[in-house]
């Protein structure tokens, strides 16, 4: 397990919900959904790799490799310390860059939906990176995030539309290391009220450019609002739909997919309440 670094802005956002009530607004922004399907690719017949799960179906998020000579992601099961990951997290999201003559482009992305136009909110993460030296020449650091409008393909498929904001953490985070820091910015509801999640790891070599341990972890992914607006307080007298799924999330913000005996945000549709089970 990961040694934990704990700053000022990382306490922020672990005692957060001391302050105020949030909601999530990205879906399986934890990784706990269940129904993720992973397994060995076909090709990776020898050691270590014939152990190396790559990720087929990811609940709400689309996945990108460019194929399994070029990397993966993959859930792994690391249960939260109750810090900055509450200890009913028990997965992270984690990328895998292929070792040898591959160039990884591995990204999760997802259409966030449900944001008030014009609205200020706040996208965070927990991210831990390894950038190894490789045999030859180590290519720069090329790991972030890109938030866009959303769009769609010619087959319905959401892309990324015009660009919101996008930063290269390898570039402006550059010590970012095999410890958990937070990863946090703040922007503008574009006037859908849709936004398009990018989350990146690229990485370049060949064939004498071989380079091991190459991956990034992330986890805890959230798109939320401080401003007290019915996408995530409910203040706003707004109809129920008894037709939509009931969610809980615990005050991280966190979907929790079994609540047992606590406190609890409780979602249906666009009310929003606090309960206690």
């Amino acid at each position: 397990m990961k040694k934990i670094f704990i700053s000022a802005s990382l306490l922020a956002f672990a005692f957060a919900a001391n302050a105020q009530e949030v909601v999530n607004l990205v879906m399986n922004g934890d990784f706990e959904k269940p129904g993720f399907v992973q397994s060995v690719p076909e090709g990776y017949t020898w050691e270590p790799w014939d152990q190396q799960n790559y990720l087929s179906v990811l609940p709400d998020w689309q996945l990108s490799t460019g194929g399994e000579w070029n990397g993966g992601v993959e859930l792994i099961e690391e249960p939260g310390d109750d810090d900055l990951r509450p200890g009913d997290d028990n997965y992270i999201c984690h990328f895998v860059g292929y070792n040898d003559n591959g160039w990884d482009a591995i990204r999760v992305e997802q259409a966030v939906k449900g944001l008030v136009p014009g609205r200020q909110y706040t996208f965070d993460y927990l991210c831990a990176v390894n950038w190894p030296d490789a045999e030859s020449w180590t290519p720069g650091k090329d790991f972030g995030y890109t938030l866009s409008e959303v769009d769609t393909n010619a087959e319905g498929k959401y892309q990324a539309g015009r660009e919101i904001t996008h930063v290269n953490l390898g570039e402006t985070m550059p010590d970012l290391g095999n410890d958990y820091e937070l990863i946090s910015t703040k922007f503008t509801a574009p006037a859908k009220g849709e936004v398009f999640v990018s989350i990146y790891y690229n990485y370049c070599n060949y064939t004498g450019n071989k380079a091991d341990g190459k991956w990034m972890d992330i986890d805890l992914v959230r798109i939320y609002s401080e401003e007290g607006d019915e996408a995530t307080t409910g203040v706003a007298a707004i109809e129920l739909d008894n037709n939509a799924p009931v969610e809980y999330f615990n005050m991280q913000g966190v979907r929790v997919a079994q609540p047992e005996n606590g406190l609890y945000i409780r979602r249906q549709g666009k009310t929003v309440s606090k309960v206690a089970l």
